[in-house]
């Protein structure tokens, strides 16, 4: 998930941070992290989520 430093964070993008945490503590997640994601990393991703209102 990309840094919220010249946006604010929502509500959804909260909420998927909060429940990746879970999924952390049961071990069906490796890892989570917030970092600016690029073109390239993206599209070499097994798996992608976009979350915003206006996606």
């Amino acid at each position: 998930m990309p840094q919220f430093d010249k946006i604010p964070s929502g509500c959804t993008a909260k909420r998927v941070l909060a429940l990746a945490e879970g999924l952390l503590k049961e071990g069906k997640l490796q890892g989570v992290r917030v970092e600016n994601v690029t073109v390239e990393e993206g599209k070499k991703a097994d798996e992608i989520m976009l979350i915003g209102s206006g996606v």
